[in-house]
């Protein structure tokens, strides 16, 4: 009699264990298996917006790149892994991109990423609050994504047996169901940003939100210009991430990304970090010179960073985050040094012109303020407000979307 009422209970767990695996393989929240995807069903894997590093930890392994893409939703949203800028040598590429990534993160997933010997190409998009002493590794952060011991659970078990992938499943049924137009995390790791600003209807509104976001004290997610540092740490987590692609043949591609001019411009200077900033610049490009790699600097005041703030825009979607268009001619300049329009895009910086670079860059500021002085005053108004620890008024993010 205990046997069979054994063998029932055995039965039925396994029943319920089959069914949500089977579900939640076949609706595949998380995109790890691609084995059915249909427009309206599961074509949008909302599963993977909360779980980001989990997802690409897993997929650089399965995807067995030739070329990696790393840094921060930048790069995340901007590079498209398929881009005609990238020869074709270099593929497969993937995007690896993570939101707010830290250097020291990348060290990290770098370090799990090239243990499978695949690797031959890494491009880098270096951003100033990277490099914030005062969090060096992302709250989102877990060591166990990059334990080889745990690969197997977490390609297999997480994804198809527990509540929370089922819950996924659903949620990624729902908004597939929808938006039957969004498909927002592709295979190679990439998230277009047309797709992550699915029917974006005020740019203005998003550009202003993302400035609030970036200085404001009230934010509790993460830290970004608001409380900011640098020590020598960061630094040597920099040269070790150099010192890895060196041990291991690795060609080296590394550029700073060009967030819009009212941010890591206008918002670096409200939020009294210039100085820090220049530093930055300076070490960065002394470190790359020590290992003979050449810096891209897209940053600052140029014909793409300053472009008017309107809807829609051409070559950003909010002040922190650049449209394909503007990750094509980065990749194109980076891979092919190709001479691509506006020509005041992009300068290779070496410890013999980072001095004058960075006078220019302010002489060209002081350009900028003068020509948009009503808008720089409105807009650092809108900073000391965040600065001073003020909430966002609800009606000025209203109609983003």
């Amino acid at each position: 009699m205990y046997k069979k009422f054994s063998f029932k209970v055995f039965l039925f767990v396994a029943i319920i264990f089959g069914s949500v695996g089977g579900i939640n393989f076949l609706v595949d929240p998380y995109g790890l298996y691609r084995t059915v995807e249909k427009n309206g069903i599961n074509q949008q894997k909302e599963g993977v917006r909360n779980k980001i590093r989990y997802i690409q930890s897993l997929q650089v392994i399965m995807q067995s790149p030739k070329t990696i893409m790393i840094g921060s939703s930048r790069v995340h949203d901007g590079l498209n892994p398929q881009s005609t800028s990238i020869p074709a040598s270099f593929q497969p590429v993937y995007n690896y991109g993570m939101p707010m990534i830290r250097i020291k993160e990348i060290k990290l997933f770098l370090t799990h990423a090239v243990k499978r010997k695949h690797v031959e190409n890494v491009i880098i998009g270096l951003d100033f609050f990277m490099f914030n002493a005062k969090e060096k590794l992302n709250r989102e952060f877990d060591p166990s994504l990059i334990d080889p011991n745990m690969y197997l659970l977490n390609l297999y078990f997480k994804p198809l047996f527990s509540t929370t992938a089922l819950s996924d499943s659903i949620q990624t049924i729902k908004i597939s169901h929808q938006q039957k137009m969004r498909n927002e995390f592709l295979e190679n790791g990439y998230r277009p940003g047309s797709q992550v600003n699915f029917g974006l209807k005020s740019y203005e509104r998003l550009h202003n939100y993302t400035n609030w976001t970036f200085l404001s004290t009230n934010q509790t997610d993460t830290l970004y210009y608001q409380d900011f540092a640098i020590d020598d740490e960061v630094f040597r987590d920099l040269r070790e991430i150099f010192q890895l692609c060196k041990n291991n043949h690795l060609n080296l591609y590394l550029y700073i990304s060009p967030a819009h001019a009212t941010l890591d411009g206008e918002g670096i200077i409200a939020s009294g970090n210039l100085h820090r900033f220049e530093i930055w610049k300076k070490n960065t490009t002394s470190i790359a010179n020590d290992f003979n790699i050449t810096l891209w600097d897209f940053s600052g005041y140029n014909s793409i960073t300053t472009e008017k703030v309107k809807t829609p825009m051409k070559y950003y979607w909010d002040s922190s985050h650049f449209t394909e268009r503007v990750g094509d001619l980065i990749l194109a300049k980076v891979l092919l040094n190709t001479i691509v329009a506006p020509s005041d895009f992009g300068i290779k910086l070496t410890p013999k012109n980072i001095d004058q670079h960075l006078k220019s860059t302010q002489l060209r500021r002081r350009q900028y303020y003068e020509l948009h002085r009503i808008e720089m005053d409105t807009l650092h108004k809108l900073y000391h407000n965040a600065l001073s620890g003020k909430r966002q008024d609800p009606t000025d993010i209203e109609g983003i979307f």
